[in-house]
């Protein structure tokens, strides 16, 4: 999903020209937000179907293989795609400490007036629905500290964790156990949640002050989930006529 450019007046036809410092920050920029968005639409998936148990466990239970490994395949992805933030330099396109070095060592690209005139595109920039207007942070040595800051405080421990569990677990027994309401919530759901909108707001500071663009990282779908396990249950009605 693209950004939303806070600046209203962009000339189609301007010439930017873009340095070898700021492709690298592009790069980065967006790797890392394809990861998070891809980590938190998984996320959002399973929480729906974990939500869900209490009411639908029955018709989960039609077919509890297929949901059981579903709701295994959603987490185990974003847990996966998580941990990558903080792989500590085996794969530097994902690393979040990389990513902060970078910008630490390059912070001129944020500078003004270079980053106004870099607000471009608008009519390719709209997000699905309306979001408020950004106002960009200079990017200063200060700001990089604390978010290194708020990075320590993430529960990075307790993800690879929950991550190495579930990856144990994924056997014939577990794909084939009915699904039950007392089932133990295998993650943290709030510190999972922390862990996303942390990175989701550490990154869009850097988004919107190259270019102005804020970034939007959720999706509205599990509407179809709702429908799919309602006509599952209209189903089961029906044959027990």
């Amino acid at each position: 999903m693209k950004g939303k450019s806070n600046n209203k007046k962009i000339s189609k036809n301007a010439s930017i020209k873009v340095t070898g410092k700021e492709e690298e920050f592009i790069r980065l920029n967006h790797a890392l937000r394809g990861e998070l968005n891809y980590a938190n639409w998984h996320f959002i998936t399973w929480k729906h179907l974990w939500n869900s148990i209490e009411e639908y466990s029955e018709e989960m239970n039609v077919a509890h293989t297929f949901f059981t490994l579903s709701m295994r395949g959603h987490l185990l992805e974003t847990l996966l795609r998580l941990n990558r933030f903080f792989d500590n330099g085996e794969d530097s396109t994902t690393d979040i400490a990389y990513f902060l070095d970078f910008v630490e060592k390059n912070m001129d690209i944020f500078a003004a007036p270079a980053a106004d005139s870099r607000k471009r595109n608008e009519e390719e920039m709209n997000l699905e629905k309306q979001m408020e207007e950004v106002k960009p942070s200079q990017i200063t040595q200060e700001v990089i500290k604390d978010h290194r800051r708020k990075l320590k405080e993430l529960p990075v421990k307790d993800l690879k964790k929950w991550e190495n569990a579930n990856l144990l677990h994924v056997d014939r027994k577990a794909a084939k156990k009915n699904i039950s309401v007392f089932d133990e919530c295998p993650v943290d759901i709030e510190e999972v949640d922390r862990t996303i909108d942390t990175l989701h707001e550490i990154l869009n500071v850097y988004s919107v002050a190259y270019d102005g663009q804020n970034w939007d990282k959720d999706l509205v779908f599990t509407h179809g989930i709702k429908n799919m396990l309602d006509a599952i249950k209209a189903g089961r009605k029906q044959n027990l006529k």
